[in-house]
């Protein structure tokens, strides 16, 4: 299981402009743009958390 299932962490790509903003405030450092421009979390693991 991701981390995006672990946390219920979704992105409405039909309301998602993929302007960045999120990455950009996200306070953890989880969240990257993916190559399609959307929002995609990064694994906890590489942060050590187990969840």
């Amino acid at each position: 299981m991701g981390a995006e299932e672990k946390t219920n962490f979704t992105v409405d790509a039909s309301k998602c402009i993929r302007c960045g903003r999120c990455v950009a405030v996200c306070a953890g450092i989880v969240i990257e743009q993916g190559e399609d421009g959307l929002p995609h979390m990064l694994p906890f693991e590489r942060f050590g958390w187990r969840g």
